[in-house]
C-alpha cells in the first residue's frame, strides 16, 4: 500500500501501467496486487479514479490532496523499515514514537543519510 500511495503523490493522476512502470525495477507488488490495491483505497475514499469519456484509455487513479504527506511520508521511512524492526526488538519495552528520535542520535545504520536526502529531493521537485 505504501508503494502505491508513494507512487501517486509523486505522479499524482496515472493509469495502473504507468504507476507501475514508475515503480522501478524492483516492485513490492505483483500488477494483480496493484490493482487489488487500488481498488481498495478506492473503496476507503483514498483515491479518486477519472475515465476519459472520448475514447477507450483505463481510468487514471489520484491521491486526495490531504493524503499527498501520508504519501511522501511511506517512502521517506520506507528505506528504514528494517532499522525501526531492529530497534523494536532490541526496545521491546519503549513505545515506537521514540524509534526515530533514537536512530537520529545514533546512526547505526547510515540510512537516515539516505533518507534526508530523498526528503531534501522532494522539496526541491515541489519548489520547479
Amino acid at each position: 500500500m505504501s508503494s502505491v500511495c508513494g507512487t501517486l503523490a509523486l505522479l499524482n493522476s496515472v493509469e495502473i501501467p504507468e504507476m507501475r512502470s514508475a515503480m522501478g525495477p524492483v516492485r513490492c507488488v505483483s500488477e494483480r496486487n496493484t490493482q487489488r490495491i487500488v481498488k481498495f483505497l478506492r473503496e476507503m475514499g483514498w483515491i479518486t479514479q477519472r475515465k476519459n469519456l472520448i475514447g477507450r484509455e483505463a481510468p487514471k487513479s489520484q491521491l486526495r490532496g490531504e493524503l499527498f504527506s501520508f504519501g511522501y511520508l511511506a517512502l521517506a521511512i520506507w528505506p528504514l523499515r528494517r532499522a525501526i524492526s531492529q530497534w523494536q526488538s532490541r526496545n521491546p519495552d519503549t513505545h515506537l514514537r521514540f524509534s526515530l528520535g533514537q536512530l537520529a542520535k545514533s546512526d547505526l545504520h547510515g540510512e537516515l543519510c539516505w533518507t534526508q536526502s530523498v526528503a531534501y529531493l522532494f522539496w526541491e521537485w515541489h519548489r520547479i
